[in-house]
């Protein structure tokens, strides 16, 4: 069925805001028009998708339905203005509302003829507009002071409006910087993203040409804040496209720094600070700076979620980084204690997080474990991935967890269904075209294992030790493939042929 503007604006509201409009449409609505608003509002509000005619049905013994487009159209604005009054006495407000609502007030003291009030908001708003580089909001303040400075026809005022002038000149200088090196980034990261995704050559060459621009050799010529970050958002997008991870690290560094450097504009906007920290992790898990995730991952476990989506976004964000880091720092018996601590948020949140993110969440999880030797929690959420409803959002990640539970499953010699295991994961990676040599390799020597007697210790030692140079011959014939659940299985092969934990071997499988 089709929607519409009202029923999306509906659809929006979480309760608190619900509750809210129903108090405000009875406070600023007479009686009887606020009783038909509300009678709308809720059947809309009921309806799982846009439905007209149901509604003109259910209220057609009203006079609203006679008109009810205009019905809502009115509807639809005091929905809005009641979100105006909710934000702006509620946590959420920004100072760019507080702004907008402040102009209003200045046009209101004026038509008073209020001035002196006038001219002591102008004071603190001028000064709240620089503290937040806010150059827009400068130059309508400087108009209401031009204006008020020329209603004074009885004085001398050639000094106070060439300073105005001059404050001007500033802030047009300053919104001007600021637009150039916007232009330059979203040129940079909207106009060549799909195409430099491809790895199209022109367009690295069209991006390279863009990075000649005079303003973007030096962080001196951007004059605000807002620009710095720009500027080094472009550099450090062009270093993760060329893979010089050692300047994407550190462009992404600064860029902390600068945000770390302004608590007000930093608290105006939050959401991207956070994920400015979160580019930032994934230099540092680029760069192989590890010890920058434990710090950074406080600072964004501590930003205030004010409503659910957010704190899913900062929970999924947050344990998909947690995890690792301590994958990649081989802290396998500190990650395990600390992810079990955040299994029952998970299970809240699983249903909001997005496929994709969330099987890589499982894959994490399964894999500390598999390191721990945790075999039977390995498999408990190796079979998340495996028996999830929409699994091929990550193809990937399904296809080496099919390789890893034969593992698993033989470390927890379940040798009676290995077999078929070893059937169904060869069957199913035939079917979907993938059977490559690698995936061929793991699957002829599993069933190798598979069939070798348990008790016979030299005959499995040689086993492990075939397996093992297999692999090691196949990655040197394929220098450049990368090749999913390699490491995994390698690492499991060093640590039965050392007969040392996994734990142990980690580190050295990365020199």
């Amino acid at each position: 069925m089709a929607t519409d503007d009202l029923f999306s604006l509906v659809k929006s509201l979480n309760a608190a805001e619900k509750r809210y409009f129903k108090l405000y449409a009875q406070t600023h609505t007479s009686g009887s028009e606020a009783t038909n608003y509300l009678l709308l509002f809720d059947a809309i509000d009921k309806q799982p998708e846009y439905d007209e005619e149901a509604i003109k049905k259910k209220f057609r013994k009203e006079k609203f339905v006679a008109q009810l487009t205009f019905t809502k159209n009115v509807l639809r604005n005091k929905i809005l203005d009641s979100l105006c009054s909710y934000l702006a006495g509620g946590k959420d407000s920004t100072v760019e509302f507080d702004f907008r609502q402040a102009l209003n007030h200045l046009t209101v003291l004026y038509r008073k003829g209020i001035y002196p009030q006038m001219e002591k908001d102008l004071k603190r708003l001028k000064k709240m507009a620089l503290d937040y580089e806010m150059p827009q909001y400068s130059l309508h303040l400087l108009q209401w002071e031009r204006r008020l400075l020329l209603d004074q026809t009885d004085k001398n005022i050639t000094a106070q409006l060439e300073d105005i002038i001059e404050e001007e000149t500033r802030a047009l200088a300053l919104l001007q910087n600021n637009a150039l090196f916007k232009q330059l980034h979203d040129r940079l990261l909207v106009s060549l993203k799909v195409r430099i995704r491809a790895k199209d050559m022109q367009a690295v060459a069209e991006m390279e040409q863009l990075l000649q621009n005079p303003m973007l050799q030096t962080e001196d010529n951007a004059l605000t804040l807002q620009a710095k970050l720009h500027y080094h958002e472009i550099w450090s997008f062009y270093h993760w496209r060329t893979g010089n991870f050692e300047q994407m690290y550190l462009h992404h560094k600064r860029l902390i720094a600068l945000w770390e450097s302004n608590d007000d504009i930093r608290r105006e906007l939050k959401h991207e600070y956070r994920k400015a920290l979160c580019n930032f992790l994934n230099s540092c898990h680029a760069y192989k700076q590890f010890a920058d995730y434990p710090p950074t991952l406080e600072k964004i476990n501590a930003l205030a979620s004010s409503d659910l989506p957010t704190e899913i976004k900062i929970f999924h964000i947050s344990f998909y980084h947690q995890l690792l880091y301590y994958l990649n720092t081989f802290a396998i018996q500190d990650g395990v204690k600390a992810m079990e601590q955040r299994f029952a948020q998970l299970n809240e949140f699983k249903e909001q997080i997005h496929t994709s993110r969330l099987l890589t969440i499982y894959y994490n999880i399964t894999l500390l474990y598999f390191f721990a030797h945790q075999f039977a929690d390995a498999l408990t959420w190796l079979n998340e991935i495996l028996y999830h409803p929409r699994a091929d959002a990550r193809k990937e990640v399904r296809q080496t967890a099919q390789i890893l539970q034969l593992a698993i499953h033989y470390e927890l010699s379940n040798q009676d269904i290995l077999e078929n295991l070893h059937r169904s994961a060869y069957r199913s990676l035939k079917n979907a075209d993938d059977l490559d040599l690698f995936e061929r390799t793991l699957l002829t020597n599993f069933k190798k294992l598979a069939t070798t007697n348990e008790f016979d210790k030299k005959a499995l030692q040689n086993c492990f030790i075939n397996f093992d140079r297999e692999l090691e011959e196949l990655l040197q014939q394929n220098p450049q493939q990368h090749l999913l659940g390699w490491f995994e299985i390698h690492t499991w092969l060093k640590s039965k042929i050392a007969r040392k934990p996994m734990p142990e071997i980690l580190p050295a499988m990365v020199e």
